[in-house]
């Protein structure tokens, strides 16, 4: 990953670092300042048995799937702020975790996870893609100039729902699902996995409907053997 963290970016609290959403919005800051737009806050020391971190990663970038073989080392996610998440993997065990909140999608993050894959699989990768849980078209109310930069996504969809008296809402699944549609995933390869963070407490957290005191989730995907 691209550089440390600003200088005072971890607030001493008791001994220990406090991370909260003034943390989260200093380092996202600065990822949009360097080129690669994204950026590391270091939570370990280098001789510390397991490295944790803060990694954030702006629209407009993208972190290849890869591996740490020298020495070998697991890695696992904790997604602490963002708006969708995709799971793209093939036959072969390749597999890529995409973050497509709105900007995302515009961007067509989800074409170039999409291509990425394939240049680092080998032959012509066997593509499944699944979908998660995030906010749901009812509840996804946005501006008219994100309902329209949206809409422009895959104008053949009908992802803009709008009401009179109302903001408009956007069904970010379906434009996910088309935009894989069109980096050539067939359309039955495509896994959704039902729920809306936004409107079911019992089942999710929602930085959106509860603020920076949101829990967080965690998603993970794991290439095996057979």
């Amino acid at each position: 990953m691209s550089g440390g963290a600003p200088p005072g970016l971890f607030p001493e609290e008791a001994g220990g670092r406090f991370l909260d959403v003034g943390v989260l919005d200093a380092l996202s800051t600065e990822a949009r300042s360097r080129p690669r737009r994204r950026a590391n806050g270091n939570l370990h020391a280098m001789e510390d048995p397991v490295h944790r971190l803060l990694n954030a990663v702006e629209p407009g970038t993208y972190i290849r799937p890869h591996r740490h073989l020298h020495p070998p080392k697991d890695e696992t996610y904790l997604v602490v702020r963002g708006a969708l998440g995709l799971v793209l993997f093939d036959a072969s065990g390749a597999v890529a975790a995409v973050h497509a909140g709105w900007r995302g999608v515009v961007a067509d993050v989800v074409g170039a996870a999409v291509a990425a894959l394939r240049a680092g699989a080998p032959g012509e990768p066997d593509l499944v893609a699944a979908i998660g849980p995030h906010i749901s078209a009812a509840a996804f109310e946005v501006g008219e100039d994100v309902a329209t930069a949206l809409g422009a996504v895959a104008p053949e969809v009908p992802a803009v729902r709008r009401s009179p008296g109302g903001r408009p809402c956007v069904d970010l699944r379906a434009l996910v699902r088309a935009e894989l549609v069109r980096a050539g995933v067939p359309t039955a390869a495509i896994d959704d996995v039902a729920g809306c963070t936004f409107s079911e407490p019992d089942r999710f957290f929602s930085f959106r409907r509860d603020g920076a005191h949101s829990g967080r989730h965690l998603a993970a995907i794991v290439a095996r053997a057979g």
